[in-house]
């Protein structure tokens, strides 16, 4: 009996209009900026289980960087969106990412080229405006470079990178060009904000 409600109730939240119409768009286009990024989540939520569970204790987060992504996403059905997004987050200071040598007194400069597949799940969409949610992950590279102020020798490292993204809150405000802005936790950073172009 419980099945015999359940699954008409998942289909009707899935595939069916809900709340209210999306109209007749298919695609979204996205250019936006994240800040305070954290393209290395995946290695901090690991280091961190694993500390907690062995050590009782938590790493020190990562640097945060900011970001620049370009995005593209196709409606695959009323509620969920599947895309694509491409990047690069960038960093410049005095303190290495992972300092574990010691080094001091220096600059240090550090880009991650990165992309992504994204699944958008939409809580609520009208048409001027929609609610949803963003899960993704994706692959990249790190190219670190340090120069030592001191001997002012340079040092380049560079090193995969796996990275992921949950994005819980995201609002779209506009009809066909519109502006959107997200809180999360990942490569998009905490706050990113952008503009967005819907079409057929």
């Amino acid at each position: 009996m419980k099945r015999f409600f359940l699954t008409p109730a998942i289909y009707l939240l899935l595939f069916t209009d809900g709340y209210g119409q999306h109209g007749d768009y298919r695609h979204d286009v996205q250019l936006s900026a994240g800040l305070q990024t954290s393209e290395h989540a995946l290695f901090e939520g690991y280091a961190n289980l694993v500390l907690m569970f062995f050590l009782r204790e938590t790493i020190t987060p990562l640097q945060r960087s900011n970001g620049l992504y370009g995005t593209y996403r196709y409606r695959v059905t009323h509620r969920i969106s599947a895309g694509l997004t491409a990047g690069t987050t960038f960093l410049n200071t005095r303190e290495p990412l992972f300092n574990d040598s010691g080094k001091t007194g220096g600059r240090y400069h550090y880009t991650s080229p990165m992309i992504a597949v994204e699944a958008q799940f939409h809580y609520i969409d009208k048409p001027n405006w929609s609610f949803y949610g963003i899960a993704g992950a994706g692959v990249g590279r790190t190219f670190e470079r340090y120069a030592n102020g001191a001997s002012g020798s340079i040092e380049k490292i560079r090193h995969p990178l796996l990275t992921i993204h949950f994005t819980p809150i995201g609002v779209r405000y506009g009809k066909t060009t519109g502006i959107f802005a997200e809180l999360g936790y990942g490569y998009r950073g905490i706050l990113n904000t952008g503009i967005s172009i819907r079409f057929k």
